[in-house]
């Protein structure tokens, strides 16, 4: 609904049934409580972002809009045990990029 007709079906099939597959994921997030597309999402201090001591890797994809980058570098400005890498492609990043399976390889 939110792409329209004409543009949903201009995209290929494979993408398509992605979008099908995550819909179940997007709508619970839209309904939960803290959620970044809840109506409620969570709001984090600075303080609190500093309190975060797990090994965290953030992910950017170099094609993915600038302010999503500059999310993700502050983020990794503000909490301590955090590594930030930046990936190929678009908004959705491959979950199995080296940069990925690397740090996956070495908290797990």
């Amino acid at each position: 609904m939110a792409l329209g007709e004409d543009t949903w079906e201009s995209l290929p099939d494979e993408l398509r049934d992605h979008f099908r597959l995550a819909s179940p994921a997007v709508l619970a997030e839209m309904r939960g409580h803290g959620l970044d597309l809840s109506a409620q999402p969570l709001t984090l201090s600075l303080d609190a972002l500093a309190a975060i001591r797990q090994p965290t890797l953030l992910v950017s994809a170099e094609d993915s809009p600038e302010a999503l980058r500059r999310v993700n570098d502050r983020l990794a400005e503000a909490m301590p045990n955090t590594q930030a890498v930046l990936v190929p492609g678009g908004h959705i990043i491959d979950p199995a990029h080296a940069s990925v399976l690397d740090f996956l390889g070495r908290i797990l």
